[in-house]
């Protein structure tokens, strides 16, 4: 018998908002996220405009501030929509009314999906820079 996929929650963190409703409702308001990049000095750059998470506070994201230190914006972002997508499930609320045994149960048979259309810029403009350097060599280290 072939096993069920069910999507029971969706998040998401983009230029245009920090969550599902606020991306949707600037997608049919026409809202533009494109913006003049403030993250680094676009000098130099031949595009200078892009869709960038504006006024970013990690605590927003992953309240734990200790745990800022290990991983990466783009990391506490994929949490942050994680997160979203499980509340949204309804998942954790119906596996808390669930005694210990078939909680545990329902945990293992539970699972979850998380995309990325982007990534850690710093790497890839760090990479980037490097392959345009007129010897191809890169010494310094790439890091975000």
């Amino acid at each position: 018998m072939p096993r069920k996929i069910v999507i029971t929650g969706a998040g998401a963190v983009s230029a245009a908002g920090n969550d599902v409703a606020s991306i949707l409702d600037a997608i049919r308001a026409g809202r533009s996220a494109i913006a003049p990049v403030t993250g680094w000095d676009t000098t130099g750059w031949t595009a200078f405009n892009g869709a960038e998470i504006r006024d970013f506070n990690p605590r927003t994201f992953v309240e734990d501030r200790k745990v800022h230190k290990f991983i990466r914006r783009t990391d506490m972002l994929g949490i942050h929509a994680g997160s979203q997508a499980i509340d949204a499930s309804g998942m954790a609320a119906a596996r808390d009314t669930l005694d210990e045994k078939a909680a545990a149960a329902f945990s293992d048979a539970t699972g979850i999906y998380v995309g990325s259309g982007g990534g850690a810029i710093r790497t890839s403009t760090s990479t980037f820079r490097c392959s345009r350097s007129r010897t191809g060599i890169c010494t310094s280290s790439v890091r975000s």
